[in-house]
């Protein structure tokens, strides 16, 4: 005997399924290809205002950073290095933001739809 017992596998409707969800499993997001070019203020090493779509947005919430670092183990290209935070405006929006580490210039990666 292998120890396992048989499952009981009772559907479940889709409805009842999606209530039970936190709503943020209910949302997307919309990634910009390629990202934009954006400014930041920092403060204290953080994003604190973002210029986006013409216009200065201040930060009231955000997440981060994350740093993603490829190919540091190949010869010859150069590693992607980035910083990335989710960063919610004053507006409401919620976005997904990156620093290119060797740039040293800020791009919008998503929108939270």
């Amino acid at each position: 005997a292998s120890g396992w017992t048989d499952a009981v596998v009772r559907p479940v409707p889709f409805e009842q399924e999606m209530a039970s969800r936190d709503l943020a499993l209910h949302t997307a997001w919309r990634f910009l290809r390629p990202p934009e070019p954006i400014g930041i203020q920092l403060s204290d090493g953080q994003p604190h205002r973002a210029h986006i779509w013409g216009m200065w947005w201040a930060v009231c919430a955000k997440s981060g950073p994350q740093r993603i670092e490829t190919r540091w183990w190949e010869a010859g290209e150069p590693p992607i290095r980035r910083e990335y935070w989710c960063v919610e405006l004053t507006s409401g929006v919620t976005l997904s933001l990156f620093c290119d580490l060797d740039a040293d210039d800020w791009h919008l990666q998503a929108v939270l739809d």
